[in-house]
């Protein structure tokens, strides 16, 4: 079981859209796969047709296991712990301490090995208890980053607490960088990627070559509850994300 947690420490880079495309195409692929959505504000659950007035998520974090709270979606062979806005109260709910308490979730998926293929997380964009497990349980990050300066100044805080997770879980790997709302032409454009082509040495990681260029299909997907690579499979956008599923996937081969 492989297991990518989608993290950006800065808002609107697209990390949950890109979590519902690569369920899209691990669905298609037929890989029975398992999503988690840890945050409050439960976009990818939405995205995915799953309903839930209580985090199932955050009910694992408290103790339940995955096979109690696990629901179905609308993507064929995908089932998803679900994201709700109780996640916000969750560092209370919690009596877990010290390094018990960052790896609930990696426990909890243990006896989830030989039923799933694949566990895509959509990490929380601050650094909390949720945060803290998501990173202690993957295998592989993908970074997603917006070319403007506020999104760059996330990945740079992101670098700090990898680095930190990896006291715990020293095998975690950062499988690259996505950029996203890519237009090539600006030249703040062209800064940001000199300056994460930097990076990769620090993260010892990679800057995709593939790049999810601004496009309105990719923004308007969600509300039909689907991915931009179902919604509208012509448009720029599900060219783009395909192109980077092409690459990731081959890239990792499913594992490194």
């Amino acid at each position: 079981m492989k297991i990518i947690a989608v993290v950006a420490q800065k808002g609107g880079t697209g990390k949950t859209t890109t979590a519902v495309s690569i369920l899209d195409y691990l669905s298609r692929q037929g890989k029975r796969t398992l999503a988690i959505d840890l945050n409050d504000q439960a976009d990818l659950t939405d995205t995915l047709g799953a309903e839930a007035i209580t985090s199932g998520a955050g009910e694992v974090l408290k103790g339940k296991t995955v096979a109690e709270t696990a629901k179905e979606t609308n993507l064929r062979g995908v089932d998803i712990l679900t994201g709700a806005d109780d996640l916000a109260l969750l560092e209370s709910k919690i009596t877990a301490t010290g390094r018990e308490r960052a790896m609930i979730l990696k426990n909890a998926l243990q006896p989830q090995h030989r039923y799933y293929k694949y566990v895509v997380i959509d990490a929380p964009g601050s650094f909390n208890t949720a945060f803290l497990n998501a990173l202690t349980t993957a295998d592989s990050l993908i970074i997603t980053a917006r070319p403007d300066y506020y999104s760059l100044r996330g990945v740079t805080r992101l670098i700090e607490n990898i680095q930190t997770v990896k006291t715990i879980n020293p095998d975690l790997i950062v499988d690259g960088i996505l950029l996203t709302q890519y237009q090539g032409r600006r030249n703040i454009t062209r800064e940001a990627v000199e300056k994460l082509q930097e990076m990769e040495t620090a993260l010892n990681t990679r800057l995709f070559n593939a790049k999810i260029r601004e496009n309105a299909k990719t923004a308007e997907a969600p509300k039909y509850h689907k991915s931009v690579i179902s919604y509208a499979p012509a448009s720029i956008g599900a060219t783009d994300y395909m192109e980077f599923m092409n690459e990731y996937f081959n890239f990792t081969g499913g594992k490194r």
